[in-house]
């Protein structure tokens, strides 16, 4: 007798948990199937809203790595010839900018990598390197000379607290 009331209260708590589960899933499939359409979508999904918004967050990633990085500003200017849009600075192998109006200026991080890469300018050329952080000056006037090709400035090591 004991057994057989226990035998009944799992079978109506087995039927209670499948019909549980066959509403959960009727609503998964109906809340799938109202995302595909635009009308009813917005009632349903938070993140439809900042959809192509990727640019935004990542440059609000990249102030805040700012924020917490140790960085400063480094400017190259092309000194002979004045300018030239055919070389470029880079950091990281990352192209920040080309020497058109005569200089690159741009925020630098602690072991970046920073290159002029002049394999498009066939003749010689001279930079003046200066490296400036908020509290000191790291590096000023480095006269640098580049024939045709990558340059290595070095790696960027800042001075500790």
């Amino acid at each position: 007798m004991y057994n057989l009331k226990i035998w009944r209260s799992i079978k109506k708590l087995d039927s209670f948990l499948l019909k549980i589960i066959l509403v959960f899933l009727a609503l998964l499939i109906a809340s799938q199937f109202f995302l595909l359409f635009d009308f009813s979508r917005p009632y349903f999904s938070r993140l439809d809203k900042l959809e192509g918004d990727s640019i935004l967050i990542e440059q609000a990633v990249t102030e805040n790595v700012a924020i917490v990085k140790k960085s400063a500003n480094i400017k190259v200017t092309m000194n002979e010839p004045q300018t030239n849009p055919r070389v470029f600075l880079t950091v990281n192998g990352q192209v920040v900018g080309n020497f058109a109006s005569g200089y690159v200026a741009t925020m630098v991080f602690d072991g970046d990598i920073v290159e002029i890469d002049a394999q498009l300018y066939p003749h010689s050329s001279i930079y003046i390197v200066e490296i400036t952080d908020s509290a000191s000056m790291l590096s000023k006037k480095e006269v640098i000379v580049n024939k045709s090709s990558i340059c290595s400035l070095g790696v960027i090591q800042l001075k500790g607290d």
